[in-house]
């Protein structure tokens, strides 16, 4: 029992010494890739469900109304279930009809709505998930996360 236990606390050390290595950069890049390759690995693990077609028919119409229909949560995981799957990847940059279309949308009493309804509804636990979707589909950087 001492051996496994002394073998217990040398791996621990080990482990507690090449964390404290490195620079401070290099630390907080390996915390925030950790979760976004937790979250990459659970979207791409997971079979993809009827809501998920139905947010792949929404996205094929171009509806912008994907997340008030089927829910802010629900759209953003199935969101990013298709981006790993491969349905969907990043889009080319908006031509002018579709960034006027968009802003017609942004501008209507309904999305003002939704928009308003979310801020009340937000906590901190569904704002870092969202946050986290975003940084793997490529909503918030370019970096390709899904390793395609």
């Amino acid at each position: 029992m001492d051996k496994s236990f002394e073998q217990y606390e040398r791996e621990y050390l080990e482990r507690l010494a090449r964390s404290n290595s490195g620079s401070a950069a290099e630390r907080a890049a390996n915390a925030h890739t950790e979760p976004l390759a937790a979250v990459r690995d659970a979207a791409a693990g997971a079979d993809l469900d009827s809501w998920d077609y139905v947010l792949l028919e929404m996205i094929r119409r171009e509806d912008p109304r994907a997340a008030m229909r089927l829910g802010t949560m629900r759209s953003a995981e199935s969101l990013l279930k298709l981006f790993c799957h491969g349905p969907i990847a990043r889009r080319r940059p908006a031509t002018f009809d579709e960034r006027e279309r968009m802003q017609a949308f942004l501008d209507s009493a309904e999305y003002r709505q939704y928009k308003n309804r979310l801020k009340r509804l937000m906590t901190r636990e569904a704002r870092e998930r969202l946050e986290l979707i975003a940084a793997v589909t490529g909503a918030r950087d370019e970096k390709d996360s899904c390793n395609r």
